[in-house]
């Protein structure tokens, strides 16, 4: 954007999340999934980008307030659907004559507030979880809002969407997930290598507790070729249904789409017979096709924007009939439903399909499949061939020293073991208290704060010189063990119960509660140096750089496990490491 002759920053704002940026463009025009059927030009927009990554656009504000808001064409969108779902009377002039209160988790650049005033509601409140971002919007918004003449509420929180929704027990008559990332990012899949947790089972079910009766919850996400990400999140919602007592999720969902996007519909009671006619109506008149509504007929898919087959329908009927496990079993790209333990929403690559893959799309899509995983995967296997060499280097050397070949291998499997299970108790530990502290920022810098200290604590307590019995090793080794298993079965219920906490009381919790295992873990690597200096000086700092080495591996190797297998695998791997270690604990 800031290639194009006129494009200027006009405003800027740092927070701990990045740089947020403010540009102005008078060619900058951004309509996602905008239907075909709207002719009208689109109005001259600011758009805002975040370290350099688009965020969104909202309409430039005119000086002349006597002038309306032009946000028509953000009801032809995909996104505005919920909103008809409560219609205003004939002389509707008062506020509060449509929706009563509206949730929506990811500000953004505004345009969903925009979206929804249409719907005249009584109150919108809205979750931002950066402030410098929430800060740019919400001028724009109170400036929007006065030219449009909007009498109702408007609340702003900075906040993490889920985080909010837990500590403050709202009700809302609608809560909505707009767009959350941009086309590129969505089709390359470069966040499926980060944790989501709003778009998981136990948030959608969440979310479906803070609404009121007869309340709806609408989220809208990018169209992903060839068909996954619509696909997962229906099977999300789906579970989450019924993991809310829901007997007969088919009564309970609705979705559309556009040519770029979809949105799916969630009513915590059945769908009436008139919200279903509202739903075709605003296609009907938007050129935008039925992904599903209750009753829908196949004929009645696959009308404007035609794909070859009538795919939508028939996953649907899939997901909704009792061989839903084996449509997602069976499906080409995975499309699980997203859990807390494996929050990897935007990841779909199955490595036993990659041959069909290929044959669908051609070999020059496989990149932009699922570019992210494709960059941690070559780096796993650049830093495993470096390190591996660096390692099995120094070997040579060693035969001049007069050092056996028989003595290397337990050293080996002893450093290189605490070194791994270290770094994939850290990293995992950062994966799971991402959603406590609700940002990765606050949970690697809580996590490294508190296994840093208190493994030096731990390290401290070992005198310089004497060691530990290798009696006292063997506890501290299973110790470890058996706490990554505590730590993997009492972290979720933990921090749901005190969620509800402040951010400083969350952070400090969250460093105090790393402080058993890792005092126990800054013991195994000074104690074996103090043994192994005695048994044979020369190898010391070759286990300095096996320790090394591992930990390295380990990093890139936790994020990879945790996509592929869940959280609940690192743990037992990170654990099951300290055991291989007792195994070889004598270096003899």
């Amino acid at each position: 954007t800031l290639n194009l002759p006129d494009a200027h920053i006009i405003r800027e704002e740092k927070s701990p999340y990045g740089l947020i940026q403010l540009v102005e463009s008078d060619l900058l025009r951004y309509a996602p999934g905008l239907s075909l059927s709207y002719t009208e030009p689109i109005p001259r927009q600011l758009g805002i980008f975040k370290n350099g990554e688009w965020v969104g656009a909202s309409v430039a504000l005119t000086a002349n307030r006597a002038k309306s808001l032009p946000i028509e064409y953000l009801q032809f969108t995909t996104s505005a659907a919920p909103y008809t779902l409560r219609p205003l009377p004939a002389s509707a002039d008062k506020v509060g004559t449509g929706w009563d209160s509206i949730c929506i988790i990811g500000v953004g650049s505004g345009s969903e507030v925009l979206t929804a005033l249409a719907s005249n509601p009584k109150s919108i409140t809205g979750i931002e979880v950066d402030p410098a971002l929430l800060s740019i919007t919400k001028e724009y918004l109170e400036r929007a809002l006065t030219l449009h003449g909007f009498p109702g509420e408007l609340h702003l929180i900075p906040s993490e969407g889920r985080g909010f929704l837990t500590r403050s027990g709202g009700q809302f008559a609608l809560i909505v997930i707009p767009l959350l990332e941009s086309f590129s990012s969505g089709a390359t899949g470069i966040y499926g290598i980060n944790e989501d947790y709003l778009f998981t089972v136990e948030s959608f079910s969440l979310m479906l507790s803070r609404l009121k009766t007869n309340g709806f919850l609408a989220i809208t996400e990018w169209i992903k070729v060839p068909e996954r990400s619509v696909l997962r999140l229906i099977a999300t919602l789906l579970e989450a249904l019924e993991a809310s007592g829901i007997k007969d999720p088919s009564q309970h969902l609705a979705a559309i789409r556009s040519w770029g996007t979809a949105t799916v519909i969630v009513k915590q009671s059945p769908f009436q017979s008139n919200e279903i006619d509202r739903i075709r109506q605003f296609c009907s008149e938007r050129s935008f096709d039925l992904i599903y509504v209750p009753g829908i007929r196949e004929e009645e898919t696959n009308r404007y924007h035609r794909l070859q087959e009538p795919l939508y329908y028939r996953a649907m009927s899939a997901l909704l009939s009792p061989q839903s496990e084996q449509f997602i079993t069976q499906y080409p790209f995975d499309i699980v439903p997203a859990v807390d333990r494996h929050p990897y929403f935007g990841h779909f690559l199955r490595w036993k399909n990659l041959t069909w893959f290929v044959q669908q799309v051609g070999r020059e899509g496989v990149p932009f499949l699922e570019w992210g995983y494709v960059v941690i995967l070559t780096t796993l296997v650049q830093v495993f061939v470096v390190s591996l060499s660096l390692i099995l280097l120094p070997l040579v050397f060693f035969k001049k020293k007069g050092i056996s070949k028989s003595s290397l291998p337990r050293p080996l499997l002893y450093f290189g073991s605490i070194g791994i299970g270290y770094m994939l108790l850290e990293m995992v530990f950062i994966q799971t208290f991402t959603l406590f502290l609700a940002h990765p920022i606050y949970a690697v810098s809580a996590v490294v704060t508190g296994m840093l200290l208190f493994s030096g604590l731990g390290s401290l307590a070992i005198r310089a010189g004497s060691g530990v019995p290798l009696l006292t090793q063997r506890w501290i080794l299973t110790g470890i063990f058996v706490m990554s298993i505590l730590y993997m079965i009492s972290l979720p219920p933990l921090f749901r119960e005190l969620i509800h906490l402040s951010d400083f009381w969350r952070y400090a919790f969250a460093v105090l509660l790393l402080a058993p295992i890792s005092f126990l873990m800054g013991m195994p690597f000074p104690t074996a140096l103090v043994r192994l200096a005695w048994l044979n000086e020369a190898l010391v700092p070759w286990a300095w750089g096996i320790n090394g080495f591992a930990s390295v591996i380990s990093a890139v190797l936790a994020v990879v496990l945790s996509m592929e297998l869940g959280f609940h695998f690192v743990f037992l791997v990170g654990g099951a490491c300290y055991l291989v270690a007792l195994s070889t604990r004598r270096l003899e």
